[in-house]
C-alpha cells in the first residue's frame, strides 16, 4: 500500500471503523433499518438510531453507489492489509454526506453489529483496537498521531471523540471519530477533511439532532 493515494485514504474511515471485524459473530441481537433523505434531499433521519441531520449550506447527501464505491475501496484495502473481508462485517452503511464539490470533507455515519462480543465492547476497547489496525499500517508508509479522547454532545447524547492525523507517502487526512454504543451495535460517525477544515468540521456535526 505504498504510495497511497487519497481516495484509499478516505477508505481507510471505513476500514477504522471496523476495527473489531474479527469479533462480530452470532445472530443479529437487534433489528436496524437505514433512515432516509426528505424529498428534497436536505434532511437524513433514522428512527432506531433516533438521529437527524440537516445538510449545511454547500454539502450533497451521497449516493448508494458513492456509499458502495467507499465500500468496496474498503474492502480493497483490507484485503491488500491481509484483514478479514469487509463483506463478511454486519454493518449498516447508512449516511454519506459530501462538500461539494470537492467532495472533501466527508462524513459517514455507520453502525457494526457487535454480536457475540457485545458485552465486554466499550468504546475504549473500540478505540484501543483501532490503534492496533492503525500501528498495524506504519510498515506501509503511513504514520499517524491521535488525539486525547473527549467528550462531545450530539444527537441527544454524550458521545467519545477521537481525532487523527494520518500521514502517507502521497496524501494526507486528517479524520474524527465519534461512537456511542447502541444496545448491541457500535454507532459510528466519520469525518474525513485535512488540516484546515475545523470550522467546516464543526459545521458538519452542528447539522445533528436527536430525532423525536
Amino acid at each position: 500500500m505504498v504510495g497511497i493515494k487519497k481516495a484509499a485514504m478516505v477508505a481507510l474511515a471505513v476500514i477504522m471503523a471496523l476495527a473489531l471485524a474479527s469479533c462480530s459473530k452470532g445472530e443479529e441481537p437487534t433489528s436496524v433499518k437505514a433512515g432516509s433523505w426528505s424529498s428534497d434531499g436536505k434532511t437524513f433521519s433514522n428512527k432506531w438510531s433516533k438521529i437527524q441531520f440537516k445538510l449545511p449550506a454547500g454539502y450533497r447527501s451521497g449516493t448508494d453507489e458513492e456509499l458502495d464505491q467507499v465500500y468496496q475501496s474498503a474492502k480493497a484495502v483490507t484485503e491488500t492489509m491481509g484483514e478479514n473481508s469487509a463483506s463478511a462485517i454486519k454493518v449498516t452503511y447508512d449516511l454519506l454526506a459530501l462538500k461539494d464539490p470537492g467532495d472533501i470533507p466527508k462524513l459517514m455515519l455507520l453502525y457494526e453489529n457487535l454480536g457475540d462480543s457485545s458485552a465486554s465492547v466499550t468504546t475504549e476497547t473500540y478505540f484501543s483496537s483501532m490503534a492496533k489496525q492503525f500501528s498495524a499500517m506504519v510498515k506501509s508508509g503511513i504514520t499517524y498521531t491521535e488525539s486525547d479522547s473527549k467528550k462531545v454532545n450530539l444527537a441527544g447524547n454524550s458521545w467519545d471523540s477521537k481525532t487523527y492525523s494520518i500521514k502517507g507517502p502521497s496524501a494526507e487526512a486528517v479524520q474524527q471519530y465519534l461512537l456511542f454504543k447502541r444496545d448491541n451495535y457500535m454507532m459510528t460517525i466519520v469525518i474525513t477533511s485535512e488540516e484546515g477544515y475545523e470550522a467546516e468540521v464543526e459545521s458538519l456535526l452542528d447539522g445533528f439532532s436527536a430525532l423525536k
